[in-house]
């Protein structure tokens, strides 16, 4: 295009056009740019309105041309929203007219209704970007015009509801209150779209003409209130359901009502319109069989799962099993969820003994993910002694029970009979290293005690004041050296019974293994301790018999040993 036909055409220069020749009018401003738009195309983009009106008388046939994307001048007019341009081009084609009797449609008609590449009128591209005025101008020209979709499926009512775009929303659907498709993309209609949006004042109007779009149902299955329910807007699911209450039973494609949907996701105020509403919705089960409970356990929502609990006309829910036989209880082991786990065994009405179609409790399920750790520990320890029911069997069948003979108090005898092998094992274990340790305590015992109870005494005066009186004595040498060994030996002892105790700490499935490797730390405590205890000892054993040379050798030995262990 001519540079300066291009700026006449942007800057809107009718001195411009008046200085050409009537001669040069059919071939200068049909010039095109790279993008084959034309002047008008140009005068249009830029608001020219004077310049576009002076063009069409003296090249009419410009507005017919299409630009390289398919656009008329109309397209660009409209996109903009300079409705005075507008107006000019629908003014432009009702000058044409065609002749009645042949049967086709008016041509001014035909060129209102030309498409883009994108399969996209006029009145769409006006549309989507929200110029009001201009989708009124199109509209009164060519009432149907409303019915056209484009490449993306969306017809004109869905993409002003999609955009937010109510008023124009409003203006198509008076223009065809019944006949104006609303379904858009994927199904979804004009009203899943203002639901998103919240404009409950479009919805009233859609309504009162559509009364049964509240039931449409996109590729999902999903109707606008499952859109509520998830989204958690209590007061459109109050007014769906004021409108139409049968839409609060429809299920979508995998069985799953808008109360699931709410569920799963955690909605808790959408679920109480739901259940005020439509009190027997909480019957509803999805293709598995499931219901809302199994829905909040599954979305791991723990005040869902409460709310349900603490509601008396959802008690129902508690206990039921979905297809597979599985209870609430038994998808919150499966699922690992402790939290959930802690609030339903807490429960006295939740059953924790139920078997599943193959014969599995909630508590054999969970031990099948080998976790560890506290919150583990307390979960699996819940299902296994049937929270409140257990606590409640405990205190009948063991604070309540008569007191044992005195005998077997002090034997501290314990019935194993009930106990499994694995826990047989364990406790004759444990019983044997108690056994072992207190006799090496004893021994280390009375052998500290004899260092400082010397046979003969000590020496009261001289200079070797203090020291016992027999270290010269073979017999003397002897006690020392029997002493010292046995003392040395014990605390040996003593500290192998602490390391075999630390490796035979219980496993991670339990809640005093967790307490005990949280403080495995204090059995190396107690082994520095021991260490200490030793050294002392064997110092004040060589500060009374420091003269006797096997003392000394003892003492070396003694030390090797504690530093080797």
């Amino acid at each position: 295009m001519d540079p300066k036909l291009y700026k006449a055409a942007m800057t809107g220069d009718l001195h411009f056009l008046e200085s050409l020749n009537e001669d040069d009018n059919s071939n200068f401003l049909c010039q095109v740019t790279p993008k084959k738009n034309t002047v008008l195309h140009v005068a249009a983009e830029f608001k020219q309105s004077e310049f576009v009106q002076a063009v069409t008388q003296r090249c009419p046939l410009l507005f017919h041309q299409a630009n390289s994307n398919g656009d008329t001048p109309l397209h660009v007019a409209a996109r903009v929203g300079y409705s005075e341009i507008v107006h000019i081009f629908i003014s432009q084609a009702q000058t044409l007219h065609v002749d009645v009797e042949s049967g086709q449609v008016e041509r001014h008609k035909e060129l209102l209704r030309k498409v883009n590449e994108d399969k996209e009128t006029a009145l769409h591209c006006a549309t989507r970007n929200g110029h009001y005025l201009s989708v009124k101008l199109l509209i009164e020209a060519d009432p149907e015009f409303s019915n056209f979709t484009n490449d993306a499926q969306e017809p004109l009512l869905y993409l002003a509801a999609a955009r937010g775009f109510y008023d124009i929303a409003e203006l198509i659907l008076n223009a065809s209150p019944s006949s104006s498709s609303h379904v858009g993309p994927n199904g979804t209609t004009a009203f899943h779209a203002a639901t998103y949006n919240r404009n409950q004042d479009f919805m009233k109007i859609i309504l009162k003409t559509r009364p049964n779009i509240i039931r449409e149902q996109d590729n999902l299955g999903w109707t606008p209130l499952h859109y509520a329910a998830y989204w958690g807007f209590a007061e459109l699911v109050r007014l769906f359901l004021d409108h139409d209450s049968f839409v609060a039973y429809v299920l979508d494609n995998d069985g799953e009502s808008a109360l699931h949907i709410a569920a799963r996701i955690g909605q808790i105020n959408a679920i109480e319109e739901m259940i005020k509403c439509c009190p027997d919705v909480c019957d509803l089960t999805d293709n598995k069989g499931q219901t809302a409970l199994h829905a909040a356990v599954l979305g791991r929502q723990e005040k869902v799962v409460k709310y349900i609990l603490e509601t008396p006309g959802l008690k129902g829910l508690i206990n039921k099993p979905d297809k597979d036989g599985n209870t609430p209880l038994h998808l919150s082991a499966i699922s690992k969820n402790y939290k959930i786990i802690d609030i339903l065994a807490m429960d006295e009405r939740v059953d924790i003994k139920a078997t599943n179609k193959k014969y599995l409790r909630a508590v054999t399920l969970f031990p099948r993910h080998q976790e560890s750790g506290f919150k583990a520990a307390k979960a699996r320890y819940l299902l296994k002694h049937h929270g409140i029911q257990g606590v409640q069997l405990l205190i009948n069948t063991g604070f309540k029970v008569k007191q044992p003979p005195v005998e077997e108090m002090l034997l501290g005898s314990v019935n194993t009979k009930s106990m499994d092998n694995g826990e047989k094992l364990n406790f004759e274990k444990r019983s044997a290293l108690e056994t072992n340790m207190l006799v090496a305590m004893l021994v280390a015992t009375v052998t500290f005690t004899a260092a400082f109870t010397m046979p003969g005494g000590y020496k009261s005066e001289g200079p070797d004041q203090g020291l016992a009186n027999l270290t010269t004595k073979a017999a003397f040498k002897a006690f020392i050296f029997f002493n010292t060994t046995a003392f040395c030996f014990s605390v040996v002892a003593v500290y192998l019974q602490f390391q075999h105790f630390s490796r035979e700490l219980p496993s991670s499935n339990s809640i005093h293994a967790c307490y005990c490797k949280h403080h495995s730390n204090r059995h190396f405590r107690d082994g520095i301790s021991i260490c200490f205890w030793h050294a002392r000892s064997a110092s004040k054993i060589y500060r009374a018999c420091y003269h006797c040379i096997c003392i000394g050798w003892l003492l070396n030995i003694n030390i090797h040993c504690r530093f080797v262990c």
